[in-house]
């Protein structure tokens, strides 16, 4: 009830677009994929599937469990028509598609978007043009980044804000052009 009520409160107050992330794990919640877009689609949410990722520290994560990109759009293929945007990704995680119906006669129009963030299978780090800052004021270039550069200090000491974008650029300028998500030898 928290997030559906969250979810509203975020539309009333005027957030555009409101983004819904889903991560589908086999044989628990995949089955429901279709049914998860309908629903964001009638509420009028933009929906992001995101395949699962080797985020955890103690290296536990395998393949077995992970919903692949191509395998999300044969789910959602079942119910829509996909249709790749016509509009360039310009470093953005998620790769969208237009939703359409599957009867030829209600095609035309596209019911909405849905977004696949292929980070394992399809990975995108070369034209990555994203940032991630943490609760706690530290910038990671990615999300598979070990390393964090500290912005919070600044913050504190009253730097200005010159000496905080240059803090930020520098980081940025030592991203990796990968990190290592997409390696086969992650079982």
């Amino acid at each position: 009830p928290q997030v559906l009520a969250g979810i509203r409160a975020a539309q009333e107050a005027g957030l555009e677009p409101v983004k819904i992330n889903s991560v589908l794990l086999r044989g628990i919640n995949d089955d429901g994929a279709a049914d998860l877009l309908a629903w964001t689609l009638e509420q009028g949410l933009q929906l992001r599937f995101i395949e699962q990722m080797p985020l955890d520290e103690d290296r536990t994560w395998t393949r077995r469990g992970m919903v692949t990109a191509a395998e999300i759009r044969q789910l959602l293929s079942r119910r829509f028509r996909l249709d790749p945007r016509p509009v360039p990704r310009a470093g953005a995680p998620a790769e969208l598609w237009d939703v359409r119906a599957l009867d030829a006669e209600l095609a035309d129009e596209p019911l909405g978007t849905v977004g696949i963030i292929a980070s394992v299978t399809e990975p995108f780090c070369a034209a990555c043009t994203r940032t991630r800052i943490t609760a706690d004021g530290k910038i990671r270039s990615c999300l598979f980044s070990h390393e964090e550069t500290d912005l919070m200090e600044l913050l504190r000491d009253g730097s200005s804000d010159e000496d905080i974008a240059r803090r930020w650029q520098s980081a940025m300028w030592m991203k990796p052009r990968a990190y290592g998500s997409d390696d086969v030898t992650l079982n």
